[in-house]
């Protein structure tokens, strides 16, 4: 087989097995106590950074958790499943905040009238795509007792809070262009950036 129908096969079977991954266990975190850590399936113990990373590793970092399903047979492709479920939760706590800070920002400049509320709600809904994490870092795994597959990763504290300040920055050119443009319709050559 040539190596791109092997890329091929790979990136597709990469999509369904993230796509089948959906009903990933869930963690018990309610009354949480060191060594109690449950699946809410069954009565498993599981390692406590599943429930609590924050309290198990050094402060200075940013923790997700990834599962992948059992029924993910290619144990490279759980590997990558967990780890790109724990990324994807991180980018949307990321975009979460952006958003927030982006919308207090907008918000606090002055009253806003319809249209720059109209402006800001289509920024936050389209404007994701160049939120990117700082490096990843694997930091534990672990296989449940049902074979699902948990990566817990690590990113740097300050690197992710000068990703998240980059993207507010883009929010803000975006919002200030399309108000200059609201303003002065006639001008649509933006020479600011």
């Amino acid at each position: 087989m040539n190596k791109t129908l092997k890329l091929i096969t790979y990136s597709s079977l990469l999509v369904l097995a993230t796509a089948c991954s959906s009903n990933k266990p869930t963690i018990e975190v309610s009354d949480y106590e060191l060594g109690t850590c449950k699946l809410l399936e069954s009565d498993e113990i599981v390692p406590d950074w599943l429930c609590a990373p924050e309290d198990m590793f050094p402060e200075g970092f940013v923790y997700k958790v990834g599962t992948a399903d059992a029924s993910i047979r290619h144990i490279e492709t759980m590997r990558i499943v967990a780890t790109e479920n724990a990324k994807g939760s991180l980018v949307a706590a990321m975009q979460i905040n952006a958003s927030r800070s982006f919308e207090q920002i907008t918000s606090s400049e002055g009253a806003l009238h319809a249209q720059h509320s109209e402006i800001i709600r289509d920024i936050k809904l389209h404007n994701h795509a160049e939120l990117t994490l700082p490096p990843v870092l694997k930091q534990n795994q672990f296989y449940d007792e049902k074979g699902n597959f948990h990566v817990l990763i690590k990113v740097d504290k300050t690197e992710l809070k000068n990703k998240i300040k980059q993207h507010e920055d883009m929010l803000m050119r975006e919002f200030n262009k399309r108000i200059k443009l609201l303003d002065n319709p006639n001008n649509v050559d933006d020479k600011s950036e």
